[in-house]
């Protein structure tokens, strides 16, 4: 996993070789940079999995066709085919769904904070413990202030700031 380029530079690897197995190069875009074909290589592999192990399993439901496109395949084709092996293998019936998926790719579709900055975090969550307090309070903003351990005109601020009714 070498340019040979670089390797040819620093005489690591023959010069002679390199022309011999360089006719022609190929550039393949990673998976994540071609989503499009995600559904017509799970359809391949569904079939291709199934026949060698003489399972039928036709297909994949949309809930667990929409957690593989997000996921961004940093394996490529060779890990969703992984992916798409285990789930034919784990497949009660002739559809996966999400419960055939393997667990690592549900855990990094359902983590709220991906792709998230740390003050969108904290901003969410400071909303959402205004919120509940405000409920608690039954919407006194007074007692919910003391609640909080805030000023009162902070509490308004805040409830200005993020829109809460």
């Amino acid at each position: 996993n070498h340019p040979l380029e670089t390797l040819i530079k620093d005489k690591k690897f023959r010069e002679d070789l390199y022309y011999r197995i360089n006719s022609f190069q190929l550039f393949i875009p990673p998976l994540r940079d071609r989503r499009e074909d995600i559904s017509f290589l799970i359809d391949h592999f569904i079939m291709k999995i199934s026949r060698q192990i003489g399972k039928r399993v036709l297909s994949i439901n949309e809930e667990a066709l929409k957690i593989i496109g997000q996921y961004d395949w940093p394996g490529n084709i060779r890990e969703l085919e992984n992916v798409i092996n285990a789930s034919v293998h784990l497949a009660d019936n002739e559809v996966i769904g999400v419960n055939d998926l393997p667990d690592y790719l549900i855990t990094h579709i359902n983590d709220p904070y991906i792709e998230k900055s740390l003050k969108d975090i904290i901003e969410e969550t400071e909303k959402q413990i205004i919120e509940r307090t405000l409920k608690k309070c039954l919407n006194d903003k007074n007692q919910a202030a003391k609640l909080l351990k805030i000023g009162s005109s902070t509490l308004y601020e805040k409830i200005k700031k993020y829109n809460i009714h």
